[in-house]
């Protein structure tokens, strides 16, 4: 028997989802039955375009899931006498075990049981080799399918997965950077800085965005300084906070200054 379209994964590899055993011909719609109150599989009522025929009540709910998953890219799957989905613990691949294949012929899923356990998503390798009967091939996107997102979002999530965060760049040296700008006095903000050393004019309190160290000057800076970053506060991530012996000072450069403004950082 010559297997093609492999999905090549081990007892780690199963997606986690749990599954219940319930009617699954609501939730797919269409009037479809899935189920009988017996936990068996019609027969007779299925005319879509890949009928799937499990050989047990886990495969059947299995099954129904990855049908209800395909039906939101538009495929028409269904159960019924066709396709048969059955158990094979000695599934292997070049000596190998594999979680699910599908036979050339078209006309067999086999799944693992040695591999699968309760808990693993055996509804996801189903979906694979479904993906395999319609003539997707192995990639990147869902399931280790290369198929574009589907059209109507799945109420289940296919995939949990958190939202990958966008980073926050780093400046280049030569950049012109837009910065929040304050400034602070001794009293009331005296001591020791983030540094080690105590406070002193031409020094700064910087945001997360710059390192401990940077030199800059900032455009329209009537004291013409060359300031460098020695003290951390709890501004902005892009933030400048100026230190000045004088606050009256400091009120007067805040007013021409303005409170954001352009910083250009010294190349090291």
């Amino acid at each position: 028997m010559s297997k093609v379209q492999l999905l090549v994964v081990g007892v780690g590899g199963w997606i986690v989802v749990h599954v219940g055993l319930v009617l699954f011909g609501a939730a797919l719609g269409g009037g479809a039955t899935f189920l009988h109150f017996d936990g068996t599989a019609p027969k007779d009522t299925c005319d879509a375009s890949i009928c799937l025929d499990p050989d047990d009540k886990l495969l059947l709910v299995a099954s129904a899931r990855a049908a209800q998953e395909w039906e939101k890219y538009g495929e028409d799957i269904n159960i019924g006498e066709g396709v048969q989905v059955l158990w094979n613990p000695a599934l292997k691949q070049n000596g190998l075990p594999i979680a699910a294949a599908v036979y050339e012929a078209g006309k067999k899923i086999e799944v693992n049981s040695t591999l699968y356990k309760p808990g693993d998503c055996l509804w996801c390798a189903i979906f694979h080799e479904i993906g395999h009967l319609l003539g997707y091939e192995h990639g990147n996107d869902h399931y280790g399918l290369s198929i574009p997102p589907a059209p109507v979002a799945s109420s289940w999530g296919p995939m949990p997965s958190n939202p990958t965060p966008t980073p926050t760049p780093v400046p280049e040296p030569t950049e012109r950077i837009p910065v929040a700008l304050t400034f602070y006095s001794c009293p009331p903000f005296c001591g020791v800085m983030t540094n080690g050393e105590a406070v002193h004019e031409g020094t700064a309190a910087c945001g997360y965005a710059f390192e401990l160290g940077m030199r800059f000057t900032i455009d329209g800076d009537p004291t013409g300084r060359t300031y460098t970053c020695k003290d951390r506060g709890d501004g902005p991530y892009f933030w400048t906070d100026i230190f000045f012996a004088d606050s009256a000072a400091g009120w007067t450069w805040q007013e021409i200054v303005g409170t954001t403004g352009m910083i250009h950082r010294e190349e090291k």
